[in-house]
């Protein structure tokens, strides 16, 4: 009379993810064109929006970098929001000249210090060597960010040898860049 049913009341295992920071470069230098038709900034671009897309459970956030760093996305599980700060970042957006580095990864790190994820990341997405910027020892901003547990891997977002950037100037429409990896 009471029709008996099997309740399955399965419960979604709880997820521990790790926490990541895209630090990117976004230096007038990114917009040498190294990787016809695109350029590197458009390279690097690529390749965050690829790896945001590739996780799960993993909290991402956004640093962006030119000559000063700029928080432009905190740790989320939003994606979604992930992938629209990766496509809104453009050349030169903090407004400062120079590659800075160290800043970036100091701006990185104090986000990330206070995470309790099981794993903390940062992933650096650059071209050049750090040359402003308040924290010029890179080793230094390196130790800090290991002090607090987060590991640092690059992308090296340059190719080999000399590059092209369009200035838009009819009297000089190309600026020649010699290669200035430093990964």
């Amino acid at each position: 009379l009471a029709r008996p049913q099997k309740v399955d009341r399965s419960r979604l295992p709880p997820t521990e993810g790790i926490d990541i920071m895209l630090v990117l470069d976004t230096s007038y230098s990114m917009a040498a064109m190294d990787f016809n038709p695109y350029n590197r900034m458009q390279a690097a671009k690529a390749a965050a929006a690829d790896f945001v897309k590739k996780r799960a459970n993993d909290r991402i956030g956004v640093t962006v970098f030119g000559g000063a760093a700029l928080l432009t996305c905190p740790l989320t599980l939003d994606y979604q929001s992930v992938l629209e700060t990766i496509d809104l970042a453009d050349l030169n957006m903090t407004h400062a000249d120079g590659t800075a580095i160290g800043d970036a990864i100091a701006t990185a790190v104090n986000h990330l210090k206070d995470s309790k994820a099981k794993s903390k990341v940062m992933i650096l997405l650059t071209d050049g060597r750090s040359n402003s910027g308040v924290i010029t020892d890179l080793a230094l901003a390196a130790k800090a960010a290991a002090a607090h547990d987060i590991k640092i891997y690059t992308i090296g977002t340059a190719g080999k040898g000399r590059a092209q950037i369009p200035t838009g100037n009819p009297l000089e429409p190309v600026l020649y860049l010699d290669e200035d990896l430093d990964e």
